[in-house]
């Protein structure tokens, strides 16, 4: 075995060159991997293929599955509150029948919150689709009305473009049938989600109302944006071929002129004529067919807060935030008397029914009584008042007068007091704490009285005994003012969206 070894060991030397004897030959196996236990041979390195990722159209594509897949669970949630609506309202009819007050009180309180489920989760996503669909021609009211809400979900099954040409069945294009007997069942427990409503001042407050003395469905309205519009607020008629028959639901007349909120307006007594005050220092009065402003009353040195005409359309009181009450010649437009008795802010001025008596209130608390012919008489001299009425413990935010001598306030102290103002006796205290009333008002016989609060809820009393006869509930941004009409078959509410509701008694 040696021998073979060395053999090998020579042969392998000689053909390296060991003797010199000429040049190295070239390797063989130079480039090939080493065959070694400790190695490896590389990876081979593949060349990519870039894909191309999902294109605008997929991107479409998708996002309208998931706007589908949203409506879809909308229409699934109002299922379920159709449901658990059928269901409350069942239980509310057997405890009445069976006189279980505790029972009826708990889910009358189950069906309002339900409501409240409802806009602000429901309602609020229907919007929020809507208003990505439709960004420029959505409005608010187009989900306040079932049949406007049809005619925007027409209108994005028309813009969407499907491969077919035809239309899907899409659980979104029946939506407003659902909603419209939502509607209907939560009337039954005073619940109004689309009352009728006129868009009377689009996005701003609606802050004062009033209806005309020949026509009742007429009504004058002075809002946020600083214009006067006079409306008729009954529910458009059509004819078989689709024209209207009818002036309802339109925009009658509006009066401009004020620079600045328009805080209150009245007809005077023949309706010849307009009286706004405004937060621009300015009262008003309009000819009602021109629409001409023929007089502009000055003097107050601050914003007007609220104005009234005694009801011979002899004179105007207003009052303003620099703490005084003036007293006004309609005819003339000069001013008769000024009154400094408040001390803060004079919120609000009502003449008495009869003309006699001027009250006013504001934010230092108290009810000032003054008899007309003296203020008249005290032209050059400190008026001197009636009567003083300090009752509540937070400014007074609106008053209202009655026949025969009915006075009725809300305050932030959350209590409405109904006194009489010849004697300065109070009558009734009600509390509505947690909440309070933004407005007041007395029916046109003074038979019952309403309250509007600032959580959306309308109360209406009996005024002999202050018995809560109604206790209502209506969507809208908040209330700010509201009246009666005339015949009592409704009570007309002016919203912070602009709106004027009517909500059926």
């Amino acid at each position: 075995s040696g021998g073979m070894g060395s053999g090998d060991l020579s042969g392998g030397m000689a053909g390296t060159g060991g003797g010199g004897d000429g040049p190295l030959p070239r390797s063989t196996t130079a480039d090939a991997p080493i065959p070694s236990e400790g190695f490896k041979a590389p990876t081979p390195v593949h060349r990519g293929v870039l894909r191309q990722g999902p294109g605008e159209e997929d991107m479409k594509r998708q996002i309208q599955r998931d706007i589908n897949y949203i409506y879809s669970e909308v229409d699934r949630t109002t299922d379920f509150t159709l449901v658990c609506l059928s269901t409350i309202i069942v239980v509310l009819s057997f405890s009445q029948l069976l006189d279980r007050k505790e029972t009826f009180t708990k889910y009358l309180q189950n069906a309002h919150e339900l409501s409240m489920d409802f806009v602000s989760n429901t309602l609020k996503t229907v919007w929020d689709l809507l208003n990505r669909e439709l960004p420029t021609t959505i409005e608010l009211r187009d989900v306040r009305d079932p049949f406007r809400l049809r005619d925007r979900l027409a209108d994005i099954t028309r813009l969407r473009q499907y491969p077919s040409g035809r239309l899907p069945r899409l659980k979104s294009r029946k939506l407003y049938r659902k909603f419209a007997l939502l509607h209907d069942l939560f009337t039954s427990v005073d619940v109004h989600l689309f009352p009728n409503f006129i868009a009377a001042h689009p996005s701003t407050p609606c802050k004062s109302l009033r209806f005309s003395a020949f026509d009742p469905a007429m009504w004058l309205s002075g809002g946020y944006d600083c214009v006067i519009r006079i409306h008729d607020i009954r529910p458009p008629t059509f004819a078989s071929d689709g024209t209207k028959t009818n002036t309802g639901h339109t925009c009658l007349a509006q009066y401009v002129g004020h620079k600045s909120i328009v805080t209150s307006v009245h007809f005077t007594k023949d309706d010849r004529h307009i009286l706004s005050s405004s937060f621009d220092r300015t009262l008003k009065i309009w000819n009602a067919q021109s629409a001409s402003c023929e007089r502009t009353l000055t003097g107050h040195t601050d914003s007007i807060t609220s104005c009234d005409i005694t009801p011979d359309s002899r004179h105007i009181a207003s009052s303003s935030t620099d703490s005084t009450v003036r007293l006004w010649d309609f005819t003339t437009g000069e001013c008769l008397t000024v009154i400094k008795k408040h001390v803060r802010w004079t919120k609000v001025v009502k003449f008495s029914t009869d003309g006699r008596y001027l009250l006013t209130a504001g934010l230092d608390k108290r009810v000032y009584i003054w008899d007309l012919k003296l203020l008249l008489n005290a032209r050059h001299t400190p008026p001197t008042h009636t009567r003083l009425i300090e009752s509540h413990t937070d400014y007074i935010l609106d008053m209202a007068t009655s026949r025969p001598s009915l006075l009725l306030t809300t305050s932030r102290d959350s209590s409405i007091r109904l006194f009489d103002y010849i004697t300065g006796h109070e009558l009734a205290t009600i509390d509505l704490s947690p909440s309070w009333a933004c407005t007041v008002a007395f029916s046109e016989d003074g038979q019952y009285f309403a309250a509007g609060t600032f959580d959306n809820n309308v109360g209406v009393w009996r005024t002999r005994d202050c018995v809560k006869v109604r206790g209502v509930r209506v969507l809208n941004l908040g209330i700010v003012c509201l009246r009666f009409w005339r015949d009592l078959s409704c009570l007309v509410v002016g919203t912070q969206e602009g709106f004027l509701q009517q909500i059926p008694l």
